[in-house]
């Protein structure tokens, strides 16, 4: 479930992830959910051993639900835990379509450069795994959002479509470019809501032919970044194995401790014999 997801069904409620009863949720969760145990444990094993016990095996649990969040287990998927890690976006890892024009910064750095001068390195035909429709969707409402949300003009209109084949090239790094070219197409007049001249229903939506009036289009690119998916999950993994190989290394020396103290309390004294004897 992604973070956008998560940020909706926690505001459903009425509650903001700006409220104050939102800030304090994580600190409640923590003083209920650990602070409790230790109490309990700690009137029976003291403090030091109480806390050794319960992040032993706070730790364990977390490095086991860490290795199905980013491997999955039999019934549950893998990659269903973070997505990101503190300080960055929501999905920052997850593989993403991103694309550029070919006039712009990106288009004129390696190795996408070489690929925008060269069209005849596109052909059709995605490579195996590659969702073109998520491309083509992601191109599209990248170039098409507002100007106060990207803080450029856009570049093409919301009822553009795909105007002939998606094209692909692999770029030097081994990633996949593909090459979407999106034009106008036939719609009602916004304020009379009549079509155009010579035009029936059934062509709406249909790309204008080049040469007749209205007729634009737009090529853009964009390349598949496959992100690391795993990366946040091995965070997890790698913190929480750490503490948990610490707390009980050092659970087991505490132990050995209150163990020599016994063995040495109940050994008996020596028997004195007195010297004139």
């Amino acid at each position: 479930m992604t973070g956008p997801v998560l940020l909706v069904l926690a505001t459903e409620g009425g509650i903001a992830y700006n409220s104050i009863l939102a800030r304090i949720a994580v600190p409640l969760g923590i003083l209920f959910f650990l602070g409790a145990p230790y109490l309990l444990l700690r009137s029976n094993l003291g403090t030091l051993r109480a806390y050794l016990v319960l992040f032993t095996s706070f730790f364990g649990f977390m490095f086991l639900i860490s290795l199905f969040w980013g491997f999955g287990a039999p019934g549950t998927p893998p990659l269903t835990g973070p997505t990101n890690l503190p300080g960055t976006v929501a999905d920052a890892y997850r593989p993403v379509w991103v694309p550029f024009a070919p006039d712009s910064t990106l288009a004129g750095e390696e190795p996408w450069a070489e690929l925008v001068a060269d069209e005849s390195a596109f052909s059709e035909g995605a490579p195996e795994g590659v969702d073109e429709a998520l491309a083509v969707e992601t191109t599209k409402a990248f170039f098409a959002a507002p100007e106060e949300e990207s803080g450029y003009p856009p570049r093409v209109g919301e009822t553009w479509a795909v105007d002939g084949p998606i094209l692909h090239a692999e770029a030097a790094n081994g990633q996949d470019v593909a090459r979407v070219t999106l034009a106008a197409t036939y719609q009602p007049d916004p304020d009379t809501g009549e079509l155009p001249e010579g035009v029936d229903d059934s062509q709406v939506g249909q790309v204008i032919p080049e040469g007749e009036q209205g007729a634009e289009s737009f090529t853009a690119y964009a390349f598949f970044d496959p992100g690391s998916p795993r990366f946040p999950s091995y965070i997890f993994i790698g913190l929480s194995l750490l503490g948990f190989l610490i707390h009980a290394a050092w659970l087991y020396r505490d132990e050995q401790g209150e163990r020599r103290e016994k063995r040495e309390l109940t050994v008996p004294a020596e028997e004195r014999v007195p010297a004139r004897v």
